[in-house]
């Protein structure tokens, strides 16, 4: 296992995007493989393939960090849906691009997993909610470790407060925490 990064999303600008940081992350370790002069044919192909993949994922990581002020500024009609049903087919393929992306990366670290530590999620609820659905949604896979580190209480109390935006207060009437 390789540790990727160390992450504490307390840190992270309120702007600032979890899946964006992660990549971020993964960019720079591309960047210490590419400096040394000893990269075989093959890992400069595999370096090649996870260049190739971060790109594919910009248009739907463009979606993720969409301002809703900046919707709608387009005139032709036809240009905007197109454009919109491109950038959702991108935001569907995230997941299955950064699976790929990870795979390769494990082959260029020649390691079977990487591992991410997450701390102090749990001190900020909408930081800490949006960490959980990144990795819920985009990030888990096979050759994936994720740590969290802090309170179980109040990740406990986040999940719970995930679930009652979700479902709304009556979905808790017969529960019991």
């Amino acid at each position: 296992i390789f540790e990727m990064a160390a992450i504490d999303p307390t840190e992270l600008a309120e702007t600032e995007n979890f899946f964006i940081h992660v990549l971020g992350r993964v960019q720079k370790s591309l960047l210490k493989l590419k400096s040394m002069d000893s990269l075989s044919d093959e890992n400069k192909a595999h370096f090649r393939n996870a260049r190739e993949s971060i790109q594919k994922m910009s248009k739907g990581l463009g979606l993720l960090v969409r301002r809703p002020e900046d919707a709608g500024n387009s005139t032709d009609s036809e240009f905007f849906v197109q454009q919109s049903v491109d950038d959702c087919v991108s935001s569907l393929e995230l997941k299955h691009e950064f699976a790929k992306l990870v795979e390769t990366l494990c082959k260029l670290r020649n390691v079977d997993a990487l591992l991410i530590t997450v701390d102090d999620a749990d001190m900020n609820f909408s930081k800490c909610s949006e960490v959980f659905e990144t990795v819920r949604k985009y990030l888990i896979n096979a050759r994936m470790v994720f740590v969290f580190a802090g309170d179980l209480k109040l990740y406990t109390m986040v999940v719970r407060g995930m679930q009652l935006q979700h479902f709304g207060r009556n979905v808790f009437t017969y529960d019991t925490p």
